[in-house]
């Protein structure tokens, strides 16, 4: 595959590979707290997330279902997280996806000024955040 194909350097999409692999504590926390079916978002994310980013080709059947998974997750865990009764849970979950969503227009502005380490580093982030607040989620349903 040319390496002009792909939405980074390979190099820069190991790193966002390597961050994919949170969703895996995430899952582990629901699993320990006895709330297995909050395991599926994040298993979805990490299974999608780490089959796309291998080879981030950016016009590819891998990056449509990773980034439909994601948002369908997304929408799906915001309306849980909208009728949650534990209001600082809520905040801090909101909280989360907010400096996600910083994230992301980060790393798409480092990627419009060819600083494609750092957008890696800012999509990572992403991954982070938004794994705590998995668990924010988890937490507020015990």
């Amino acid at each position: 595959m040319p390496a002009h194909d792909l939405v980074i350097p390979q190099k820069h999409a190991n790193v966002i590979w390597w961050a994919a692999w949170l969703s895996l504590g995430a899952a582990w926390h629901a699993v320990y707290i006895q709330q297995p079916g909050s395991a599926i978002v994040p298993t979805c994310v990490l299974c999608t997330s780490l089959n796309y980013w291998r080879n981030p080709v950016r016009t590819s059947w891998r990056r449509t279902v990773d980034i439909s998974v994601v948002w369908g997750c997304l929408c799906y865990q915001n309306a849980i997280a909208y009728y949650m009764k534990r209001q600082q849970y809520q905040r801090v979950y909101f909280g989360c996806i907010a400096v996600s969503g910083a994230c992301y227009a980060l790393g798409h502005l480092l990627m419009a000024l060819n600083m494609p380490r750092a957008s890696a580093y800012a999509h990572a982030g992403i991954h982070v955040v938004a794994n705590v607040g998995n668990i924010v989620l988890q937490r507020g349903h015990v």
